[in-house]
């Protein structure tokens, strides 16, 4: 199995533009058969 784990913060993925690049990137890993776990850090 093929796993990328990506590990985001709040403060620079909350935005949209942080979102955005998120999903494209985890859309290109799931098309060259990887599966992708990301895990949240939230901090209040």
């Amino acid at each position: 199995m093929n796993l990328v784990i990506e590990c985001d913060g709040d403060y620079w993925h909350k935005y949209p533009v942080g979102r955005d690049i998120d999903h494209i990137r985890t859309k290109e890993l799931i098309q060259k058969g990887f599966k992708v776990l990301r895990l949240w850090e939230f901090c209040s």
